[in-house]
């Protein structure tokens, strides 16, 4: 399976959103908040998931984001725990909504334990003061989250992996405070459209299961571009959250 091409949006996915940014029928995810601590605004609503099903029949894939507040981003493992728990309800909550179409976890990649592997990602901007006591916090308080008698979510990062020592706290972890992968801010590319170039995201060696997406263009209004690995094969877009 070859890379698929995505958009992120912090505002809602709206009918004119969801079809400028389809690409030749080709764009296959969205990047969307789940817990977002500035702006209440940016929260993902169910009725996106009916927009992307009204404006297209290829956008059916939805990659949680998690946005701490920078002041949790440099506290405690309790807060770590904290912001976890309320982003992995707000998720649960979501999958639980009797709203049609509806979000559902993954079914086609499923871990040694029987768990539905959906890969969720904290964001962490260049300038965000990560300590590593938030991010094992974050990361374990994922880990640990039941939903549906299983453990379904994978903690990974939104990084610039030239930022500080962001790498160097989200990798080199075992157990719960795994990184699962990564989400690579850089580097940037031109122009602001689809398609996406040659996958060549920065990488950050410390995080051993490697970049699962790339961001290679911000802020093209209202849209961030993103593209998702092509390595072994796999198809991230499996390890995401589906809308149907």
């Amino acid at each position: 399976m070859g890379s698929r091409w995505g958009v992120d949006t912090g505002e809602q996915i709206t009918t004119s959103r969801a079809i400028g940014a389809i690409y030749s029928g080709n764009t296959a995810f969205w990047g969307r908040y789940f817990l977002h601590t500035f702006n209440s605004n940016f929260l993902y609503d169910n009725t996106e998931a009916d927009e992307l099903v009204s404006n297209t029949t290829n956008i059916r894939w939805i990659v949680p984001i998690c946005s701490p507040s920078y002041a949790l981003s440099a506290g405690t493992y309790t807060d770590g725990i904290n912001v976890a728990t309320d982003f992995c309800n707000y998720i649960s909550a979501r999958l639980n909504s009797s709203a049609s179409p509806k979000v559902h976890l993954p079914t086609l990649r499923i871990d040694s334990y029987g768990n539905p592997m959906q890969r969720v990602y904290l964001d962490v901007e260049p300038d965000a003061p990560l300590t590593q006591d938030f991010w094992n916090g974050w990361a374990t308080g994922v880990y640990n989250y039941a939903y549906g008698g299983h453990y379904p979510f994978f903690a990974c990062a939104y990084i610039n992996p030239n930022a500080s020592n962001h790498c160097y706290i989200v990798g080199g972890n075992s157990g719960s405070n795994t990184c699962n992968g990564y989400w690579s801010q850089q580097p940037q590319t031109g122009p602001c459209s689809l398609p996406g170039p040659t996958w060549n995201p920065t990488l950050c060696s410390s995080v051993i299961y490697g970049p699962k997406l790339w961001q290679f263009q911000i802020s093209c209004w209202p849209y961030d571009y993103n593209m998702s690995t092509p390595a072994n094969g796999d198809d991230e877009t499996y390890y995401m959250l589906y809308i149907y």
